[in-house]
């Protein structure tokens, strides 16, 4: 899985971007995902965090927004995980 990280009106710290390595470990397991674009914003004093997962036939795409950007993050990797999981149970019960 190739991963892309844009941030924007901030540059990230090293300990952020080893919590998202971290985290982005897990989604291993969906094994489907050929790319992944983080995008991490400040605006204002809101943080913003969007994930899009580029599969195969699919694009899906997860938003969250917090006073702190690496709950924006967790937020957006929350939904973008149980999107996959739906994808993978659609995938799966088409082929049974």
């Amino acid at each position: 899985m190739k991963v892309t990280l844009t941030t924007r009106h901030f540059e990230p710290t090293q300990a952020l971007k080893e919590r998202i390595d971290k985290k982005l470990g897990r989604l291993d397991k969906f094994g489907r995902i050929d790319h992944l674009e983080i995008i991490l914003e400040l605006d204002g004093r809101i943080r913003k965090a969007e994930l899009i997962a580029k599969l195969r036939h699919e694009v899906l795409t997860a938003k969250g927004e917090d006073h702190n950007i690496y709950n924006a993050f967790l937020i957006a990797y929350r939904k973008l995980e149980h999107q996959l999981r739906n994808y993978e149970e659609r995938i799966t019960s088409h082929h049974k």
